[in-house]
């Protein structure tokens, strides 16, 4: 109904009737009258009030949120099965990647296919994630993430298990005008099926999810510690390790989201890492893009090689790797503290033949 129409036609009605009645009856007229407008001036006023509401309503759903925002609103309308509100934060030819597959393989293009994946991957896993730690750099988002489930129904091959299963993951989202125009997840795909027992090998415990709102990063770091993360990435690729121990603080930590695994000081890093070496001795750790945000660098990285050694149970394969890893490395007065390695177990089995999926190095190129 309309306040105001009603209003005026009300006050309208009361005068023409004190024209019309008998001058005998027109003092009591006039007193009606008077209770009317009084009535109406109460109507005028509780109207004012609802339009001063209705306004700070429309300003505050006129005011843009923060790139930040965007992303947390988006994840919890999605664990909401509110899949329609999350995508209106997605432009309309919007590109949602997971990094390394299986499935999807390829990116995903539009909101139609992306809402598709979605529906399939919670009827099959009951997704939901909880955002631990939000980096805010202007038109990129980084979200690290927990990712929690349960396998209650098929996917692909995989029979439902009714197993929880749950990783860590980082989500990037690049935001064009308040609208996220790609995506990329970094998520263990292989600890997922491992957690099923769809593949053989140690499943990573299941993250706890987190009980307090997400930490927000935001602002200027210093751009030298960018020259220092590439430093070390170049150093890696000729197998010089004293990069530990100039760049990293003694007692620095690397966490490998993909198995839960923390290795603390240089001399357990530089085990890994030898390991991974003798795997794939032509190793080359390449920054593709990096942001700094904070005292952390947030990096999109890949590593090419051959697999010429035997790593874990897996003997060689002399097959080439191209893989696609995302690290967040908190960096404290100048020097490494902490790295936070995100990856897909799931590409290097498919490369190496061991996954059924993409098995040459060309077919998941970094997009």
């Amino acid at each position: 109904m309309n306040t105001m129409k009603t209003f005026t036609t009300t006050t309208l009605g009361w005068a023409m009737l004190a024209f019309a009645i008998p001058a005998c009856q027109k003092d009591a007229g006039d007193a009606k009258t008077a209770d009317a407008k009084k009535i109406d001036t109460k109507k005028l006023d509780a109207k004012a009030d609802v339009d001063k509401d209705k306004g700070k309503d429309k300003d505050a759903a006129a005011k843009p949120v923060d790139n930040a925002t965007l992303v947390t609103n988006g994840m919890k309308a999605f664990n909401e099965r509110n899949y329609d509100a999350a995508l209106a934060n997605f432009t309309d030819d919007s590109e949602w990647v997971l990094v390394g597959g299986p499935d999807p393989a390829e990116p995903l293009n539009g909101k139609a296919a992306i809402k598709a994946q979605w529906e399939r991957d919670v009827a099959a896993f009951d997704v939901k994630l909880f955002p631990t730690r939000i980096f805010d750099a202007g038109n990129l988002v980084v979200a690290q993430t927990v990712f929690q489930g349960n396998h209650k129904g098929e996917y692909g091959s995989m029979k439902p298990t009714n197993k929880d299963v749950g990783v860590e993951g980082l989500y990037l989202a690049w935001v064009d005008n308040g609208k996220i125009k790609k995506s990329e997840w970094y998520a263990n795909i292989a600890g997922v099926m491992a957690q099923t027992g769809a593949i053989p090998g140690p499943a990573p415990a299941i993250p706890a999810a987190p009980t307090s709102a997400p930490e927000t990063v935001k602002g200027a770091g210093d751009e030298n510690n960018i020259a220092t993360t590439k430093e070390i990435y170049a150093a890696f690729s000729k197998a010089d390790w004293s990069v530990l121990d100039k760049h990293f603080v003694a007692d620095a930590k690397h966490v490998s989201a993909a198995d839960g695994k923390t290795s603390t000081g240089a001399a357990e890093m530089k085990k890994g890492l030898q390991e991974w070496a003798k795997a794939v001795p032509d190793w080359k750790l390449d920054a593709i893009e990096t942001f700094v945000v904070g005292p952390y660098v947030l990096v999109r990285s890949t590593s090419t090689g051959t697999h010429k050694g035997k790593f874990g149970p897996i003997k060689a394969t002399n097959k080439p790797v191209n893989l696609h890893e995302a690290q967040v490395i908190e960096f404290a007065d100048g020097k490494v503290k902490t790295v936070y390695l995100y990856e897909n177990h799931a590409e290097f089995l498919a490369q190496i033949g061991q996954l059924p999926g993409p098995n040459t190095a060309d077919a998941v190129a970094q997009k």
